[in-house]
């Protein structure tokens, strides 16, 4: 296990992020504390003790319900056409597992290194990233279509909603593959090491965080629009959920550049205490939440920072929940899952091992935490199963990963119909 968890790591630091991250073994079982926010209902929640609230707490049913034996737990993304969750099996593995609910439906052979997933969300495919193997394998449901081949050592996949396309990284190559269906269009040159993508609210402009150059190019469709200067070793952002910025952190030089168009409007030091990592938008709220090695996350709105929270140790990701408006922070040194509303920690929930990133599922309230030391994937009920009508959609690009999701990962949030239910549970089939 400890393997496998210090590849994974090897592969996060190649990729220009310095983390510093604490592993140590625990039992899975510590206990949910809970603070803050309205009334609470706890669930009965399997492998956990010691469950406390208040009367302040979050109004849900809360603590894990499931944990999911998979072939590997990575990144992940939520397919809202056919209610699936896919989940990469990363590094050592070849498998992509497909969730419905709390069942393991399908594991589907992808690629060496399946690491970042996204999702087209008119189509319901999952176009999942071989890190190894130089390819992007698209499947379908439960069924691989086909594999299409990018560049060397793919990193990050991004749906760019304005012209259906995707967008690849490739850390090895210095090059963006952009997908359209089942087809390469082409392969654009970027800066040095190209690692995270990220949307901004320009139709079809995707950021580019190329860590090895330190700048940001910018691509319009199949051309690069502009590059800017960024801080040393930038990584994954986001655009700001209420105005036209985007957020980039610099995990090199300790900030966060704030970009709007083609320019630079400002650089945000950020109190991480080793690296700024990586950014959530966090939807009506208007703010950004930048993660990083150390205990923290920043809290960011517009050019400022306005509030540093302390978390557990280790948050490398964040994935925000536009149902409720909670932020979950996994934390991969202290072996927790924080729930933050606005600037405060309203809960902690033990999960054991190396939490590593959560993605969220909007039809039945549930966030899945994947573990980069085990196979176990960990079912949190944290809300309702949403109505019909037009629930928030989190995506991540894989990352994502998603929703947010290491290596990188982007959010994206979106207002999209229901298309329709998720079928019901199949028996586990496995493709190969």
């Amino acid at each position: 296990m400890r393997n496998r968890a210090h590849r994974a790591l090897d592969r996060v630091k190649s990729s220009t992020l310095a983390l510093s991250l604490v592993i140590s073994a625990v039992v899975v079982g510590s206990g949910v504390s809970i603070t803050g926010g309205p009334s609470t209902r706890v669930a009965t929640s399997v492998g956990l003790s010691g469950v406390s609230g208040d009367s302040n707490a979050p109004s849900t049913n809360l603590g894990v319900i499931a944990a999911i034996t998979t072939g590997g737990t990575y990144f992940g993304a939520y397919d809202r056409v056919n209610g699936y969750l896919y989940i990469t099996g990363g590094y050592a593995s070849n498998f992509v597992d497909v969730i419905n609910g709390t069942s393991l439906v399908a594991q589907v052979r992808v690629g060496s290194s399946p690491t970042w997933v996204a999702v087209d969300p008119v189509s319901g495919d999952a176009y999942v990233v071989n890190y190894n193997s130089r390819n992007v394998s698209v499947i379908d449901g439960t069924s691989l279509v086909t594999s299409l081949p990018v560049g060397f050592f793919p990193s990050e996949i991004l749906y760019d909603d304005y012209n259906g396309w995707l967008y690849v990284t490739n850390l090895g190559s210095a090059n963006v593959s952009v997908i359209r269906g089942t087809s390469v269009l082409a392969a654009i040159p970027v800066g040095a090491s190209p690692f995270g993508e990220t949307l901004s609210n320009s139709p079809g402009n995707v950021y580019v965080s190329n860590g090895g150059s330190s700048n940001v190019s910018v691509i319009n469709g199949l051309f690069v629009e502009a590059t800017i200067p960024v801080g040393a070793a930038p990584a994954t952002g986001v655009f700001g959920p209420l105005g036209a910025y985007v957020y980039i952190p610099n995990s090199g030089s300790g900030n966060v550049s704030v970009i709007s168009g083609d320019s630079v409007v400002a650089s945000i030091p950020v109190p991480q205490t080793v690296t700024p990592g990586f950014v959530a938008g966090a939807g009506d709220s208007g703010s950004v939440y930048v993660t990083g090695g150390g205990s923290a996350i920043s809290e960011i709105s517009g050019v400022r920072v306005e509030a540093t929270i302390n978390v557990g140790s280790g948050p490398i990701f964040a994935t925000y929940d536009p149902e409720n408006g909670f932020l979950y922070v996994p934390n991969s040194g202290s072996h927790n899952l924080s729930i933050v509303n606005g600037a405060s920690v309203v809960a902690t929930i033990a999960t054991g091992s190396m939490p590593f990133y959560a993605v969220y599922d909007p039809a039945d309230g549930y966030v899945y935490v994947t573990d980069a030391t085990n196979d176990n994937l960990l079912v949190i009920g944290v809300l309702p199963p949403s109505s019909a009508g037009t629930p928030w959609w989190v995506y991540a690009a894989i990352g994502a990963g998603a929703a947010i999701v290491a290596g990188g990962v982007v959010i994206a949030l979106t207002r999209r119909k229901r298309r329709k239910e998720a079928p019901a549970s199949p028996e586990v089939s496995r493709t190969s």
